[in-house]
């Protein structure tokens, strides 16, 4: 199975459509169920049925942030696809961008290390 960290970003949305094209299991995280919304929106762009692909993605809430989440969504994964990110130029998210870009990032690749991913 195919972890995609951030599938309900930009880039992860099209990420999801392409490997359910190719027909591999998907398993990706959300942190908000409004989220999907976005991937059904860009699945739209694709294909007349979206929400037939969208069932197909095994979802599981969690964010990179946090370890305990983390562990449990590594399981029976064989390849991860990181697209979890968060952009911004205010200066007064700075703190969030860096634990999520740096901290979350790191968390993923430590994960990925002990799983021999």
């Amino acid at each position: 199975m195919i972890l995609v960290t951030g599938g309900t970003g930009l880039i992860g949305s099209h990420l999801l459509f392409q490997l359910l094209k190719e027909g591999k299991n998907i398993r990706a995280c959300y942190r908000s169920e409004s989220a999907i919304d976005a991937v059904l929106r860009v699945f739209g762009y694709y294909t007349d049925n979206p929400s037939v692909l969208l069932e197909k993605i095994d979802w599981v809430q969690a964010d990179i942030t946090d370890l305990t989440a983390l562990k449990a969504i590594f399981k029976d994964i064989e390849y991860v696809y990181l697209c979890a990110a968060m952009s911004s130029f205010d200066p007064n998210e700075y703190s969030s961008l860096v634990i999520t870009n740096f901290e979350g990032t790191a968390n993923v690749v430590n994960r990925c290390i002990e799983n021999n991913l």
